[in-house]
């Protein structure tokens, strides 16, 4: 059903709008200012892109990433697949998802005396276990990701550009030296940062088997409704 393939793909959204999604294209605008244009360019490439290039690639495969891998090398496959999880996971996507939310969320509203160490400590144990309650129920990923999680984070970024669009008072400052000559090179790098090219290999076998599960199995039907 097209309602199916609509919370499917807000679940997709939901997973890939992290941490990364949220500081670099702010930080991006601030640096790039008049070169706004271009760097943002580069940084849809790698940030919009690409992603979507390595998910339908992930659909057209039996084996998804691994199998993927497997046509360099079996050794490449399992090293490569091992850094991916690795990097989206325990080294950097993981606390960079629960710093991001308690600075956003929790320490503007802290006062200065506050033991901030100690309320990120707590506000993680409480962030992780919402997340393992989550995890723990995969069926239900799409129910909570697509259909409550996924229009929540949309209001929210509506909100946020609709309210810094209006309180702008300043006009585009000049580009900083990184975005001076290669603005478009560096927006380029900046969207690899968000690390979602990496995270697609990981969130095209989710989205395959949340397709699977209503039913399609042929694999041509499958990269179609993935696509």
């Amino acid at each position: 059903k097209k309602l199916d393939t609509l919370f499917i793909g807000f679940m997709l959204f939901s997973m890939f709008f992290g941490a990364g999604n949220l500081i670099f294209p702010p930080f991006l605008g601030a640096g790039a200012g008049t070169n706004f244009w271009s760097a943002m360019l580069g940084f849809i490439v790698t940030g919009v892109g690409l992603p979507v290039l390595v998910i339908f690639a992930v659909s057209l495969v039996k084996g998804g990433a691994q199998a993927m891998g497997d046509r360099v090398h079996p050794v490449f496959s399992t090293v490569f697949m091992v850094a991916v999880y690795l990097c989206i996971g325990p080294f950097l996507a993981i606390p960079r998802n629960a710093n991001v939310a308690f600075e956003m969320g929790i320490t503007p509203f802290l006062p200065e005396s506050t033991n901030t160490a100690l309320i990120l400590l707590l506000f993680s144990v409480i962030f992780f276990g919402v997340v393992y309650f989550i995890s723990l129920n995969p069926s239900k990923m799409e129910q909570y990701m697509g259909r409550f999680i996924a229009p929540t984070l949309v209001v929210a970024i509506v909100i946020l550009i609709t309210v810094g669009l209006f309180k702008m008072d300043t006009p585009f400052l000049s580009p900083t030296e990184g975005y001076q000559s290669g603005a478009f090179f560096t927006g380029f790098l900046e969207g690899y940062n968000t690390m979602d090219a990496l995270a697609s290999l990981a969130f095209g076998i989710v989205i395959l088997n949340a397709i699977q599960k209503r039913g399609i199995q042929n694999r041509s039907q499958l990269t179609q409704y993935t696509f």
